[in-house]
Order: structure tokens, then C-alpha cells, then sequence
């Protein structure tokens, strides 16, 4: 449960970021199914994510990437290596 000083939505923002990092690129359908946050709630978190240019849409297939590595994720990547 989220104290009083946690904000939500920046937590959920956050959520997809991790997510992106870790899957590379996807599609709203898909963070919807990997997330489980509502589609309405992410249209809205990634056009603002989009906006401040913290992700990006590639218009030929639609999926959503990442222009941050987050150091959670940047950890998973090394691994993998």
C-alpha cells in the first residue's frame, strides 16, 4: 500500500519505464498485459512520457521504447551479456 508521500502515478510512470527497459519495445497491448495498468491510464502517461521526449514511438510499428536506461533495468541488461 503507497504511503502518503508516494505519488501514484509517478510510480506507475516509473513502472513502464522499468518495463520498457527490460522488454525493449512494445506495444500498448502489450504493457497494458505486462503491467496491468489500464490502457486510458497509460494513453495518458505516455503521451506525457512522449512529450518530455523520456520515451519514444516508432511511427512504422507503433511501439514504444525507451530513452532512459534506469539503473534497475541497466543492472538486468549487463547480466545478460
Amino acid at each position: 500500500m503507497a504511503t502518503r508521500l508516494e505519488t501514484r502515478s509517478l510510480d506507475k510512470a516509473i513502472t513502464v519505464l522499468e518495463t520498457l527497459g527490460r522488454e525493449g519495445q512494445c506495444t500498448l497491448g502489450r504493457l497494458h498485459e505486462l503491467t496491468g495498468i489500464p490502457k486510458s491510464t497509460l494513453r495518458r502517461l505516455l503521451a506525457t512520457l512522449l512529450r518530455r521526449r523520456v520515451i519514444r514511438q516508432s511511427p512504422s510499428d507503433e511501439q514504444y521504447r525507451s530513452n532512459v536506461v534506469l539503473p534497475a533495468a541497466s543492472v538486468r541488461l549487463s547480466r545478460r551479456r
